[in-house]
């Protein structure tokens, strides 16, 4: 396999350059001269890299995923674009950070970070993979991202004054069902918010019912029921001053929040 013959020429090579550099260290000096000896640092062998078996056609790309200090990241999920195909691959990082990708040799594949609302940023990698046999890459990525457990649904809106959810939302909702089916350990309460326009009772109302549709959809998608809380906040928790039209479309928004 390539990494351990890689590793054979490395160990040869470094034993070649010590025995020559010896010789001329000691044609150089005096004969009763004293050195220390070369420190050898074996280099490191992931073991992880070779675990598994790949067929002709596949590559394994060994990511980790790390914070600013080299701390691994568990539950951090990365959107793997396997050339100009539409739909992406993802996959989630486990307790030690760690994701085993195995891909299809012959194709570019960009890779980068993807949050609870769908959003792809920050530290990004494109691996151009040749067609060929034993192919295994060790890749370190450093998440920079908001670990945040809370977002708002962007684009999620409804028929004014109702609960009626706008088809336009569930775009906007996918990404959510795809984060809920590839992390299936997790649960999330949605709460609906709305601005302080009107009965203040029957805009906590209205706020739990909208928070209610948003569950309905993703129930509708497969995700469990279970798995969803909702609860109703009305006007209480504003985010933008109710005093202008912009602030008070800020206010009426549906957030999720991650419940581990």
């Amino acid at each position: 396999m390539k990494a351990n013959i890689l590793f054979v020429s490395l160990l040869t090579a470094w034993v070649i350059g010590a025995s020559a550099a010896a010789s001329a260290r000691d044609k150089a000096a005096p004969a009763d001269a004293e050195f220390d000896e070369p420190e050898y640092n074996e280099p490191e062998f992931n073991e992880a890299l070779m675990e598994p078996e790949l067929k002709e056609r596949e590559a394994l790309i060994l990511i980790t995923i790390q914070d600013k200090k080299g701390k691994p990241l568990e539950g951090v999920v990365i959107n793997v674009q396997k050339g100009y195909i539409k739909k992406p691959i993802r996959r989630v990082s486990d307790a030690s950070g760690k994701i085993q990708l195995i891909v299809e040799t012959g194709f570019t594949y960009d890779i980068r970070f993807m949050s609870l609302t769908g959003e792809t940023g920050g530290h990004s990698e494109w691996f151009d993979i040749k067609p060929g046999p034993e192919q295994r890459y060790s890749l370190t990525m450093t998440y920079d991202g908001s670990m945040d457990k809370e977002y708002i649904l962007e684009g999620v809106t409804f028929d004014m004054g109702t609960a009626n959810l706008k088809k336009s939302s569930h775009k906007k909702l996918q990404p959510l069902v795809e984060y809920m089916k590839i992390r299936p350990e997790i649960y999330v309460e949605l709460s609906g918010h709305t601005d302080n326009q009107g009965d203040p009772e029957k805009n906590l109302n209205l706020s739990e019912q909208r928070a209610n549709e948003v569950k309905k959809y993703l129930v509708s998608q497969g995700i469990d029921a279970d798995r969803i809380a909702v609860t109703g906040y009305g006007d209480q928790k504003p985010i933008a001053s109710n005093k202008t039209v912009e602030g008070r479309t800020k206010n009426r928004r549906t957030e999720v929040r991650i419940v581990e």
